[in-house]
């Protein structure tokens, strides 16, 4: 500052400010806060032995303003003393400093009162950590504010997880000190449940805070280390890697998401096949899939871990679903196309459905039929996304299936559920027969009423010919549930 515009300013501002951040009138305080920040030190450059009263006397003026009963002035005040200690740290005494970080750290970050002075004092902290003269005095008063990783507002949340990303960046302070993996990876999750929304700008902070955890990136990094890395995950915390994948698009490209996804599918075939061989069965076409690779996976496979998997095979897809549609990223498309073509996606699906019926709970509360049906589903959503004519078999498999579902047990016909079925024969530009199917099926139900299966008869597919969808009839009970879950 020049001194003569500095003693101008201490002559024309200081009677009156001194007054307003005392005044009874709380916008008076507010306005008065932002001009201290300012002006600060507002002194005399004529009088040099003022200057340690008026930092004094700044202080204490600054400390009442977070004391104060309105919200918005201690928003201001913590707001002013942030920027007054970024730029004068060295200047101000260490008493001084202690007493404005108690206040900020202390009393602010545990407000109980407003989401907004607790949401200004983290922000006020992640100000002071771009001055690396703050970092040996803040280092451990940090893992005192990682509990607002949980606070009930989102605002809260949002400035942990920016506070989280600037200390990423910083060489003497790990994040994870901060706020532990564990208590990261489980808020991850809750993003991604309820009224939270799996895309706000927690779930993507979160992502792109964890990135390396979930896709670890490096010349030395081999496919062994992602798949390994990738499938603990998955396993240890599933609803976390989910929440992850749905926010893929901000933290990677393109090409590296194309990639993933078909290193998970291998990986899928991967445990498929190993379980194919415990079963006895044949799996010789799953095994072309990774035939060129070395699948190096040292995690055991379970039905929910598979499962999973396919959720999250379909959530990646759906992430860059648009930009595979431009013409520059047609190579990457190639990338998925070689591996889910031909009939790898109606194996897979097909080992799936075979597993359904077994209604086993697992240990953690799930069953063997709720785990396939997901898998199912994820599956039946990727194929949606080729064209028809590079999958092998699948189409005429779900037609198949549609028609013999009318030999099933009543109560295991209720509670089958083909909405998603119907939805890639619709999105394979079927939608005009699958519309006639059911308009004929419930005008048949209603001409006809339920008919009786007679005992010992055993309808037969016919593999010959492909049946035509709008000449069946379907049961009534799958029409409603097909129609219940549009």
């Amino acid at each position: 500052k020049n001194p003569a515009v500095e003693k101008m300013l201490h002559d024309l501002i200081s009677p009156l400010l001194w007054r307003a951040l005392n005044s009874t009138n709380s916008r008076v305080r507010l306005q008065a806060s932002a001009v201290l920040a300012d002006t600060f030190p507002l002194r005399d450059p004529t009088n040099e032995t003022q200057t340690q009263a008026i930092v004094a006397k700044s202080v204490e003026s600054l400390s009442r303003l977070m004391e104060d009963d309105v919200p918005c002035v201690r928003v201001s005040g913590c707001k002013a003393s942030a920027e007054i200690l970024a730029e004068f740290w060295v200047a101000i005494p260490i008493a001084d400093i202690r007493t404005l970080l108690n206040h900020i750290i202390a009393k602010h970050a545990c407000d109980t009162k407003s989401a907004a002075v607790r949401a200004e004092a983290v922000k006020a902290v992640t100000s002071l950590l771009a001055e690396e003269k703050t970092h040996a005095v803040l280092r451990p008063l940090l893992p005192s504010m990682g509990n607002l990783i949980n606070d009930k507002t989102e605002r809260v949340r949002v400035a942990v997880v920016d506070m989280l990303l600037v200390i990423k960046k910083l060489r003497g302070i790990k994040y994870y000190n901060v706020c532990p993996a564990k208590s990261l990876l489980a808020r991850l999750a809750d993003e991604g449940r309820g009224r939270n929304n799996p895309t706000g700008p927690v779930a993507r902070g979160l992502s792109n805070l964890l990135s390396n955890s979930f896709f670890p990136s490096g010349s030395k990094k081999t496919l062994t280390d992602v798949i390994n890395r990738t499938m603990r995950l998955l396993s240890d915390s599933p609803q976390a890697a989910v929440t992850f994948y749905r926010n893929a698009s901000s933290q990677l490209s393109v090409n590296s998401i194309c990639k993933l996804t078909a290193v998970l599918m291998k990986c899928l075939c991967y445990f498929i096949v190993e379980e194919k061989k415990v079963r006895g069965e044949d799996e010789t076409d799953l095994s072309l899939v990774f035939d060129d690779e070395a699948i190096d996976c040292k995690k055991h496979a379970s039905t929910a871990l598979m499962a999973t998997v396919c959720e999250s095979i379909s959530i990646l897809w759906d992430t860059i679903e648009t930009e595979l549609k431009d013409e520059q990223n047609h190579p990457c498309m190639e990338i998925l196309a070689d591996v889910f073509s031909g009939n790898v996606l109606k194996e897979v699906y097909c080992f799936f459905e075979s597993s359904r019926s077994t209604d086993v709970a697992a240990s953690d509360g799930s069953t063997v039929a709720a785990d396939c049906y997901r898998a199912c589903v994820a599956i039946l959503n990727c194929a949606g996304k080729m064209d028809e004519s590079r999958i092998d078999g699948l189409r005429s498999h779900i037609i198949s299936q549609l028609v013999m579902s009318r030999d099933m047990p009543g109560e295991q016909r209720k509670r089958s559920n083909y909405s998603s079925d119907v939805a890639l024969l619709c999105a394979w530009g079927m939608t005009e027969e699958v519309a006639n199917c059911l308009s004929k099926s419930i005008t048949h139900y209603f001409e006809n009423g339920v008919q009786k299966k007679r005992a010992g008869v055993k309808r037969k597919a016919r593999n010959k010919k492909e049946q035509k969808l709008s000449d069946q009839v379907l049961d009534i009970d799958v029409c409603l549930g097909i129609l219940g879950h549009l």
